[in-house]
């Protein structure tokens, strides 16, 4: 999910009032370093540099920030399993998913496909469809895929960007604020005071962002080269650090209160994501997503490894709805299959 977009960068007149900032060249650089953040939450490189300054991307028609009425991203998997609205009708589907079984081994030596998980479990196939992210791809694709992939397929993999955003959600007693959106400037000593309090991690902060349906929520954007080491610290110099951003910059505008529980992802050292979505990087070249969705063929042309996820879609990468294609486009790849083979 994108961050909102701003409504404001700080409270109305601040920045201008503000007595802490000497001239506009350090205003400049507070924005810089903003905008810098909130672009990197928007494609989620490490470093703007390593972005694509053209992109494929297409914005789809309809609601972009779909937030299913409070219920979350799990609304849209029940929509497809047609457990919603009703769930008489809902597919057969929980009960073949197998929870805490990681994949180790993919080998294509033979007719069929063999996988095997950490539990030592073999299961043979005809097909299968791989839709793990480009960042498992980056740190296993070498011992996972028997025999080695395709160089092309290495190439795609290496080439595609992957970083990571991080959230944290904030719970506080009551609604305190009365705007959806709080964004932050660091002046020269601003930064100077958190290098002294161990808190540089904050200047990656992009937003805070009132939650669709929770009242009593912010959501904590962070994005940057700081989400390695922010998903190092522990929970309680996280706490730390938004009751120091609250402190400093909130409280002589609201009558705040600290959060009372919090959230923090940790999509970039989780082995199952290691990162959130794909970008494309400025080693990208023309057709990067249909090489990594390509299929592996046997000796007949007939697909036996099928890839999908948001970063084999063409244009639609870093969303839900290009994943969602992309799973019907590897599906309908093996129906035509069939049906042409009857």
């Amino acid at each position: 999910m994108d961050p909102p977009l701003p409504v404001y960068v700080q409270a109305q007149g601040e920045l201008k009032n503000d007595c802490r900032v000497k001239n506009i060249s350090e205003n400049l650089a507070g924005a810089k370093d903003w905008a810098t953040t909130y672009l990197c939450a928007y494609d989620s490189p490490f470093d703007l540099h390593d972005l694509k300054i053209t992109s494929a991307y297409q914005v789809n028609k309809g609601d972009l920030r779909m937030h299913w009425n409070g219920r979350g991203y799990k609304t849209i998997l029940d929509v497809m399993m047609q457990k919603y609205p009703n769930n008489y009708a809902q597919l057969p589907i929980d009960s073949k998913i197998l929870l805490n079984t990681s994949v180790t081994a993919i080998s294509n030596w033979t007719s069929s496909v063999t996988v095997t998980t950490a539990k030592g479990t073999t299961f043979k196939a005809d097909h299968v469809i791989f839709t793990p992210s480009v960042g498992v791809l980056k740190a296993t694709h070498g011992e996972m895929f028997h025999p080695a992939l395709p160089q092309k397929k290495v190439l795609a993999i290496e080439q595609t960007g992957f970083g990571a955003i991080l959230k944290v959600i904030l719970r506080f007693p009551s609604r305190w604020w009365n705007v959806d959106f709080l964004s932050f400037v660091w002046t020269p000593q601003d930064k100077e005071a958190l290098v002294q309090k161990n808190l540089t991690w904050l200047i990656c902060l992009g937003s805070l962002a009132q939650a669709e349906n929770n009242p009593k929520v912010l959501i904590a954007w962070y994005a940057g080269k700081c989400i390695p080491q922010m998903e190092r610290l522990s929970e309680e110099a996280i706490r730390d650090g938004h009751r120091y951003i609250i402190t400093k910059f909130l409280a002589s505008h609201f009558d705040v209160s600290m959060p009372v529980e919090m959230i923090k992802s940790s999509w970039l050292s989780n082995p199952n994501f290691r990162g959130t979505y794909s970008y494309e990087s400025t080693e990208s070249g023309k057709g990067l997503p249909r090489q990594l969705g390509a299929p592996l063929v046997d000796e007949n042309g007939k697909p036996k490894v099928l890839f999908a996820g948001e970063a084999t879609h063409p244009y639609y990468f870093s969303t839900v709805h290009g994943a969602i294609e992309s799973g019907y486009r590897e599906a309908e790849r093996l129906i035509q299959l069939y049906q042409t083979n009857v």
